[in-house]
């Protein structure tokens, strides 16, 4: 998947939104993502609420998402918000 356009002939940046409850997780994602060329992190949020919000402004190409910062709701809710955005589930519970 490239990103949502193209700047003479080039592919835009994969824009990308990151959902976690943990301020440092995020943090942590956003340095990973931001040292690979090619991808943008164009937002965050710490809960599913917002980030249902954020993704319908922004439209980003990806969501990178914490289930636990999900409710059922609100998760239910995302794809047909945010109709263009992929997203990436991570489950980080023990088991």
């Amino acid at each position: 998947m490239t990103g949502t356009g193209t700047v003479t002939g080039a592919a835009l940046p994969l824009r990308i939104l990151i959902v976690d409850d943990h301020a440092v997780v995020r943090a942590g994602l956003r340095a990973l993502v931001e040292g690979e060329p090619g991808l943008e992190v164009i937002g965050e949020s710490g809960d599913g609420e917002e980030a249902v919000r954020i993704a319908g402004r922004l439209r980003p190409d990806v969501v990178l998402m914490d289930l636990r910062a999900m409710s059922p709701r609100s998760a239910s809710r995302r794809p047909r918000r945010c109709p263009g955005s992929r997203c990436a589930w991570c489950d980080c519970r023990r088991r």
